[in-house]
């Protein structure tokens, strides 16, 4: 029925009703992959293994401080072994001010593009200074 209507006003029926059924399938799509994001973070998140901060070394190794229970370690990580490298004190490690995880894209996105503004400014003010 919708590939065989040829009048003007039937194909732009035709084209709302395909518009409206995508738009129907994004957010679909956009709720069932925020519900499998929680399912998942339900699933990975422990009450006694948390991960404080990752360095990549190269493309398939990491250093990273982990806290297992109430004991920091700092451990090395690559594609077949994890090695744990030594345990750290708990008043050496420096807490990290920026949580990014708990911020939405949102405010990912503005604080990127604030940035991103803020260099474009300067750049432009050593410019004109020179």
């Amino acid at each position: 029925m919708l590939l065989t209507s040829t009048g003007g006003l039937d194909a732009f029926v035709q084209f709302i009703t395909v518009l409206l059924i995508f738009v129907f399938v994004l957010v679909i799509t956009l709720y069932v992959t925020r519900w499998i994001a929680k399912v998942q973070k339900g699933v990975t998140s422990g009450k006694n293994i948390e991960i404080i901060e990752t360095m990549r070394i190269s493309s398939t190794q990491y250093i990273q401080i982990v806290k297992i229970a109430e004991e920091y370690m700092a451990i090395g990580v690559s594609k077949d072994n994890i090695t744990m490298l030594t345990k750290l004190d708990e008043s050496k490690i420096v807490a990290c001010d920026d949580n990014n995880q708990d911020m939405s894209f949102s405010e990912v996105f503005a604080k990127l593009k604030n940035s991103v503004t803020n260099k474009e400014i300067t750049s432009e003010n050593s410019d004109e200074s020179n």
